[in-house]
């Protein structure tokens, strides 16, 4: 007779607790989401730039008094409400000089009716701000003066954890009729187009600060106008009570 052993073995596995403080997924910037990212309610921002422009007269449709710009600018925006739709506002003051007839230009513009729009979270990498209200702008002896209505588009996109493509787009509808009316070539419905396009280098603990380099684009009475845009902008958000540096804190403290 033939004996048969069979021996069984039973294989228990205990589960692998995660240190609570380690972090198991990152988000696109290398950030480690945490429970208070997933309750974010809303918060606030401001940002402020100072910026140094210089445009020349490139084509024209009509005749323009005005064949070189240089302004210094500083320019103001704030938001705060929801998650992802907010109150935002913003001022722009500007002032230079408007050569060719050696005048001394101005540009001021106040909107403070507007929305603001975050697209993502909790990373908070992509904001578009639109607002409206009332400004005045001209050249003494060179550019007639003229007070008009706004509507102005600013947007903030963080590409890279150290790299943002700022961009504002503004037409504007003069109220008084000037030799500026109808000055847009490109936006036929309005009577003035002014546009920003540049790429900033964002600071190691706050995206809002950093250089930026960019394009500068103008159009009026019938001129087109581009140039070349240097400034520095700062600012800061608060989000569910957390400031942009101590969300960065945070999510490195968690790596």
């Amino acid at each position: 007779m033939r004996s048969v052993l069979i021996v069984t073995t039973l294989a228990v596995s205990t589960p692998a607790f995660a240190d609570p403080d380690e972090c198991t997924t990152r988000n696109r910037f290398g950030q480690c989401p945490d429970d208070h990212d997933e309750e974010y309610e809303g918060g606030a921002g401001f940002f402020m730039s100072v910026e140094l422009s210089s445009l020349a007269r490139a084509a024209s449709t009509q005749a323009s008094s005005v064949a070189e710009v240089t302004m210094v600018s500083a320019h103001v925006s704030m938001s705060f409400g929801y998650p992802h739709v907010r109150y935002f506002a913003a001022l722009d003051l500007a002032a230079g000089a408007a050569f060719a007839s050696e005048g001394l230009a101005y540009d001021v513009q106040l909107l403070p009716v507007g929305v603001g729009f975050e697209l993502s979270r909790p990373e908070h990498t992509a904001f578009i701000g639109v607002a409206t209200g009332i400004g005045a702008s001209g050249a003494p002896g060179a550019l007639p003066s003229a007070g008009m209505i706004p509507v102005q588009v600013t947007t903030m996109l963080r590409l890279t954890k150290g790299l943002n493509l700022m961009s504002r787009t503004r037409v504007s509808w003069l109220i008084n009729r000037t030799s500026r009316d109808n000055g847009s070539p490109t936006a036929s419905f309005a009577d003035e187009l002014d546009a920003l396009l540049a790429l900033q280098r964002s600071g190691e603990w706050n995206y809002l600060e950093g250089s930026y380099v960019g394009i500068a684009y103008r159009e009026l009475e019938g001129a087109r106008f581009v140039g070349v845009v240097f400034g520095k902008g700062g600012g800061e958000e608060v989000f569910d009570g957390y400031t942009n540096a101590e969300k960065e804190e945070r999510a490195r403290g968690r790596r």
